[in-house]
């Protein structure tokens, strides 16, 4: 999936409770991401469900235009 959106030149971006490193850990090993694009737990001070960590990535990419809960 993520090959396909960047093929398309879709933006993408998670938010994530995880720590950081350990999401970077993961991501790269599924493949090139774009690293500012993902919200952390050390980012933001509330975690989902709050709404709060979507609108920083949402802030951060000026112009998402989709949101989907969970990929697996």
């Amino acid at each position: 999936l993520l090959e396909k959106l960047e093929q398309n030149n879709i933006m993408f971006g998670v938010v994530t409770s995880r720590p950081r490193e350990e999401a970077l850990y993961v991501l790269r090993k599924i493949g090139n991401f774009n690293e500012d694009f993902i919200i952390a737990q050390e980012d933001c001070d509330e975690e989902k469900p709050s709404s709060k960590p979507i609108e920083l990535l949402l802030k951060k990419m000026n112009g998402l235009t989709h949101i989907t809960d969970i990929i697996r």
